[in-house]
């Protein structure tokens, strides 16, 4: 079941009638096709791709407009400069029933939108609000990260809720485990013989998170109290979330179907107290992902099982059950080889990079001749840019265009001599030269930050692949996909991989790809398929994984090499507190 969600959208500053000539400055147009730059079109996309209607634009001049809303053309770019008071941006919301949804998310950042951050963290304090672009640096980090979930047709998450514990009392009938999980790594290690519960404490993780009733009645358990807490600028806060499970009838109450359970969960902040308990009579989808997506917080979760060959393609490791995050309701089970389907997955990906690229490109071109004109003039009246600062920059875009080229996002790159061997004497006191090297270096600079994001996790994937794969050549090609050598000329196909290689693969593709910033990621026994010299590389390349997505590992096992070195990540379950009849 999907939660009933609101996006809400930043309005730009590039609107239809900066570049509609013939258009009316007081010509009233809709505010979904009033916002014209590349960011606000990618937005609207993105919602309409995966929110249909449910999403509004935030101006600073008007509020909150849905988008059949027609307006003005205005100047204001601040709510600062504006003087729209929030009392009017909190009426505004809640006569369009904006107040009304579950779940809230915001695509802006918090490097460009820090007003709109402010007014939409306070109107909706009572939710959990989230911000799928909040660290990203720049528009065509924002850009990248837009097209990327739209081409792999899965909505963004992001998440700065991080946990600290889990205090498990009861499982089994048996045991009562309480496992720190910070760090400072974002990786934590829970081993033990088996028996112990280390898999069924994943399940209640994912259960918990995804707001799966069915499983956590299912997992016997008598209560857990998780920890968690948000770091923001100048603050930390902490929360608790705890779940309570009866197994017996609750008086007064006659119970369906002989059934005797119930769960109660409640949560405590800014000392408000929520709390709610579902039990076999009240139980009803709509109500319950409700009010569990009040007290729950909206951290997504993966959980890995040994079993990673062949996947679901329509539901994945997504469940009817699960109330708090998206489902597709009577999708077919087709399954394909996941290899193949990774491979793909990169081409398009690649592809929609490029089709962005060409049309960043294309824009730029446009406005060339205006910016060169005004910079000449602007550096004849006196402070050009240093020669030795132009040719540093083209070194740089030189090397990153040799990075771009090998790994396909480039068909060409210029020959050594076109632009780049230029002497600093040449070019200090041609104004002409400057301007154009100048604007020639920020529109590459500009161009190329949109491969940013997955440049970093391709280049991370071929590095990992070609130091497992000792015998074999892997590279990623924009028409190809995953292209394996053995040699120097005998090409295999991914799916000629043994089935070692191709779990390895699948997994790091998962993990790389498919996973977004702050992601719990739950991992049972990775060491199945791998042998001794792979698992003790594998925490390693997990740490760097962390670096560049953000996510946070629970991992179990029972296998010391797969620790190897890294014990003091780890929770032994076996050392831990036996219940006593």
């Amino acid at each position: 079941m999907a939660l009933k969600t609101l996006v809400i959208i930043p309005a730009g500053e590039e609107k239809i009638w900066d570049w509609d000539t013939n258009l009316d400055k007081n010509r009233h147009v809709r505010a979904k096709d009033a916002y014209t730059g590349r960011l606000a079109e990618r937005c609207r996309e993105y919602c309409e791709n995966f929110y249909e209607e449910d999403y509004v634009i935030l101006s600073p001049r008007f509020g909150f407009l849905l988008p059949h809303e027609e307006i003005p053309d205005y100047s204001v770019k601040t709510f600062a400069e504006s003087g729209l008071e929030y009392d009017t941006i909190e009426i505004n919301a809640e006569s369009d029933g904006l107040l009304n949804y579950e779940r809230v998310v915001f695509l802006g950042s918090r490097k460009l939108h820090s007003e709109y951050i402010a007014v939409v963290s306070e109107l909706f304090s009572d939710k959990w609000v989230e911000y799928p672009l909040l660290d990203a640096e720049n528009t065509e980090a924002m850009l990248g990260r837009l097209i990327d979930a739209i081409t792999r047709d899965s909505p963004l998450r992001f998440n700065r809720i991080k946990l600290e514990y889990i205090d498990i009392k009861g499982l089994f009938s048996t045991f009562n485990h309480k496992i720190p999980l910070e760090n400072g790594e974002h990786i934590s290690i829970v081993t033990a013989p088996n028996g112990y519960g280390k898999t069924t404490i994943l399940r209640l993780l994912r259960a918990v998170f995804v707001g799966n009733i069915k499983e956590m009645r299912d997992i016997p358990f008598k209560s857990a109290e998780i920890g968690f807490y948000t770091e923001e600028e100048n603050s930390t806060e902490r929360r608790t979330l705890t779940i309570e499970k009866s197994q017996e009838r609750p008086k007064g109450r006659k119970l369906p179907s002989g059934e005797l359970w119930s769960l109660h969960f409640s949560t405590e902040y800014n000392k408000k107290r929520l709390e709610y308990t579902v039990n076999p009579d009240n139980y009803s989808k709509d109500e319950t992902s409700w009010e569990l997506s009040r007290i729950i917080p909206p951290i997504p979760v993966k959980f890995i099982s040994a079993q990673r060959l062949w996947q679901n393609m329509e539901l994945g490791d997504r469940s009817e059950d699960d109330l708090l995050t998206s489902h597709i309701p009577g999708a077919k089970r087709t399954y394909e080889l996941t290899i193949l389907n990774h491979s793909d997955d990169i081409k398009k990906r690649i592809q929609a990079m490029l089709n962005d690229y060409a049309a960043s490109t294309q824009q730029l071109d446009a406005t060339y001749p205006t910016r060169y004109l005004k910079l000449c003039y602007k550096l004849a009246e006196g402070f050009p840019p240093p020669a030795e600062g132009i040719i540093q920059s083209l070194s740089k875009i030189r090397a990153e265009q040799k990075k771009l080229k090998k790994l396909g996002f480039l068909s060409h790159e210029p020959a050594k001599g076109e632009i780049f061997e230029i002497d600093e004497d040449e070019i200090k006191d041609e104004t002409g030269i400057l301007a154009a090297l100048t604007l020639y270096i920020e529109d590459t600079e500009k161009k190329y930050l949109i491969f940013s994001d997955l440049e970093k996790k391709i280049d991370l994937l071929i590095k990992i692949i070609n130091a497992l794969f000792l015998n074999l050549s892997f590279e990623i090609r924009a028409d190809k996909g995953f292209y394996f050598m053995f040699g120097d000329s005998e090409q295999i196909k991914p799916e000629k991989l043994s089935s070692g290689e191709q779990n390895q693969l699948v997994m790091y593709y998962d993990l790389i790809f498919f996973t977004d910033p702050g992601t719990l990621v739950l991992i049972d026994e990775p060491e199945i398929s791998l042998h001794i010299v792979w698992q003790r590389q594998y925490l390693d390349y997990i740490k760097k994984i962390t670096d560049i997505t953000g996510s946070e590992f629970i991992i179990a096992t029972h296998s010391p090499q797969l620790i190897h070195t890294n014990w003091d990540y780890t929770v032994d379950l076996s050392e831990g507190q036996i219940v006593n009849d």
